[in-house]
């Protein structure tokens, strides 16, 4: 399988569990998006699917799907498109006017899969995952038969509750709900960014395109991380090359962010530099 090497560790778990080899290919160094060119090179007559990223799990940047589309449907193999984060906050932001939304769904040729999260910006509780597949016959294959007994997953047996969940909220939210929703995180996100870029040693690592962002930092990223956890602050993560502080932004932000600007500017000051 190969993927850019900003995919989610999880397609490699899956392909080790397959016994495949997962391919990581070098992204782009500013944008973080996967070059379509490089890719096409790693595949191979063993290649059996190619993967891009809607919003990737480390800084949110945007695979460039169509073109890497196009490679799948030239080598007949199958694309997935990991949209986890991006499938269910940019269809909304692209509604909203942010039109350098690619298309990135079935109505790409090419296109044979999609995972997205209903408990990311759907706001359903964990946990929740999705996967759409293009047709029929290809979701027949992705299920395991053992005898008359047969799953759709590696986990077995789950509770109801989740999907009870996704219901209700889809209906007591809707569409102008999340629309809403969509454009009041990417203002807080915003407002987050250029408060965040105002401390000494610290600045944005690509253009957000999502409620997901990255920093570029001068102090060790884990450290600063684990710290503002230690106050409370959840949903940020680290990188350690290079050194990004990872920060995810929710509604209820709104209200927090000079709280989580004094708290940013006091951790990194006790921390040395790298």
């Amino acid at each position: 399988m190969v993927m850019p090497a900003t995919a989610h560790p999880s397609l490699a778990k899956g392909c080790h569990i397959l016994a495949m080899e997962a391919r990581r290919i070098a992204a782009d160094e500013k944008t973080f998006r996967a070059i379509p060119e490089k890719m096409e090179s790693a595949v191979d007559d063993n290649t059996v699917a190619i993967v891009a990223c809607f919003g990737d799990p480390a800084n949110g940047a945007v695979d460039p799907i169509p073109e890497l589309a196009e490679i799948a449907v030239k080598k007949g193999i199958h694309m997935h498109v990991d949209a986890a984060w991006g499938g269910f906050i940019m269809p909304f932001l692209k509604d909203l006017g942010y039109l350098d939304i690619p298309d990135w769904n079935f109505r790409v040729k090419g296109v044979s899969s999609i995972t997205v999260d209903p408990h990311k910006m759907l706001l359903c509780p964990m946990p929740a995952g999705g996967i759409w597949y293009r047709n029929e016959s290809i979701r027949k294959r992705a299920g395991f038969t053992l005898g008359n007994y047969s799953t759709h997953t590696l986990v077995g047996s789950r509770s109801g509750a989740s999907i009870v969940c996704l219901w209700a909220l889809l209906k007591t939210t809707g569409y102008e709900g999340y629309l809403r929703n969509a454009e009041k995180v990417m203002q807080i996100t915003n407002e987050l960014v250029g408060q965040v870029c105002t401390i000494p040693g610290m600045e944005k690592e690509v253009e957000p395109q999502m409620n997901l962002v990255a920093f570029r930092t001068d102090v060790d990223p884990v450290l600063l991380s684990e710290q503002m956890a230690k106050r409370g602050w959840q949903g940020m993560s680290a990188l350690k090359d290079p050194p990004t502080f990872r920060c995810i932004v929710l509604p209820h932000m709104e209200m927090r962010i000079p709280q989580f600007i004094a708290d940013l500017k006091e951790v990194k000051t006790s921390l040395p530099k790298l």
